[in-house]
């Protein structure tokens, strides 16, 4: 390979020796020689718009008609396919290396940290949450879910640590439990915990904790349960099981009044008294059982978030193996490559049509307290306008359904994204 022929200028003579136009290949390669050779990753994003200009300054009329500028152009495109493929291979050893360090320090670190016996738990848990408010990644955490209860946050993955697990029994207060384990994230003043079948009544025990031992307030979200949730199904069983105590007593005091002679008078209280306490251990039996219909159709409605949240997820990875695939297979074809550029635009509009209204909507819909039914009406109708927006916009969508035919990847993205819609739609109804 000729070096110089990626040079802006080689090409400026040329292009000034034959009195043709150039097309921006001058200003590409200007641009390719500006970047570093220890920035590979850089380069191909340079040098594939070099490529892409190339073919376009191929078609240019006073060049088409020049034969040693085609050639000339050819033998650039040639050059550059070449680098190409020396760069990539270059990267790839470099990102290895990377890894291999980013490894070796992490190992480094971790070790440092079990070392240090002056490490204070507390304190640094306390960190941990409030630099997570600006982290664009999810810290990791260990918890004890048995009384006096515990937590660790780090940056670091922490889950299978044992110096970390035996930190986090020392300040439960000893407990052999196993930790829960998992990430967590925050949104402003939420904290949210994301862990494999999190145990109910998790988010409440973590609030506390973290006001109690920490000093700070957050609002707790664990998986799809919010402490404010769990607090209000506290509060409405013991205000319901207080009533029917309640009402027990009544009954008792009502049937212990001593008999003075004056049966007839006394007859008639007592009768009133037991009917009153059946009627309010009716209301009270309703109140608990409109508590758990509540309860089942919000489990239904997380169930239903759930599940979109992860095929949302699961269908940006996919669309990105698809613009992968599509790049990888015209990389060297110069005239289809700027199709698959506006191809690739297409598929990046669907990630932003899908956006995350509906699951910000939903993550409010799930934090709102069961007794603020006004409030969840609201939020249900917004994420149902949102909903219907979306469904109409992926089944109409026919690149979606063209990617199911996995012509350039290994993926189905219109037909799960559909039903999860479909899903979460009926649990809204």
């Amino acid at each position: 390979m000729d070096a110089k022929l990626l040079t802006e200028n080689a090409w400026k003579t040329v292009a000034q020796k034959s009195k043709i136009k150039d097309c921006g290949l001058q200003r590409a390669l200007s641009a390719y020689e500006s970047v570093d050779d220890d920035k590979p990753a850089e380069k191909l994003k340079v040098l594939a718009v070099v490529v892409q200009v190339v073919a376009t300054q191929k078609k240019a009329k006073d060049a088409a008609a020049v034969p040693e500028v085609v050639k000339y152009l050819t033998n650039v495109l040639a050059a550059a396919q070449v680098r190409q493929r020396e760069l990539a291979q270059t990267k790839v050893a470099a990102d290895k290396a990377e890894a291999v360090a980013a490894q070796k320090t992490a190992t480094e670190s971790q070790d440092e940290e079990e070392e240090d016996e002056s490490f204070d738990t507390l304190e640094a848990v306390k960190r941990s949450l409030i630099t997570l408010k600006t982290s664009k990644l999810p810290y990791y955490f260990i918890a004890c879910d048995a009384k006096p209860y515990g937590l660790i946050v780090s940056k670091k993955d922490i889950r299978k640590s044992t110096p970390m697990k035996r930190e986090l029994a020392r300040i439960a207060g000893g407990t052999t439990r196993a930790p829960r384990v998992g990430t967590c994230r925050r949104e402003n003043n939420r904290l949210i915990f994301e862990m494999e079948k999190p145990p109910s009544g998790l988010a409440r025990i973590l609030q506390k904790w973290i006001k109690s031992s920490i000093g700070l307030g957050l609002n707790v979200m664990v998986g799809d349960e919010s402490a404010e949730e769990q607090e209000t199904i506290v509060e409405t069983r013991d205000a319901v099981t207080l009533k029917q105590k309640s009402a027990a007593n009544h009954t008792e005091q009502s049937n212990s009044v001593p008999h003075t002679g004056q049966t007839e008078s006394i007859a008639v209280p007592q009768k009133t008294s037991n009917a009153a306490s059946a009627t309010k251990r009716a209301s009270a039996a309703h109140e608990e059982q409109k508590v758990e219909e509540l309860e089942d159709r919000r489990r239904e409605f997380k169930t239903a978030r759930a599940a979109w949240v992860a095929v949302k997820f699961k269908a940006e990875q996919d669309l990105e193996k698809v613009k992968d695939g599509l790049r990888m297979a015209y990389l060297a074809d110069t005239e289809q490559y700027p199709k698959v550029v506006k191809g690739c635009k297409e598929i990046d509009a669907i990630l932003d049509s899908l956006d995350d209204e509906l699951r910000d909507t939903l993550d409010q819909y799930a934090s709102t307290s069961i007794r603020n039914q006004a409030k969840l009406h609201e939020l249900a109708e917004t994420a149902n306008e949102v909903l219907d927006r979306y469904q109409k916009y992926v089944a109409g969508n026919a690149l979606m359904k063209a990617i199911d035919m996995k012509e350039f990847a290994d993926v189905t993205v219109h037909s799960p994204v559909m039903k999860a819609l479909s899903t979460l739609c009926r649990a809204l109804s």
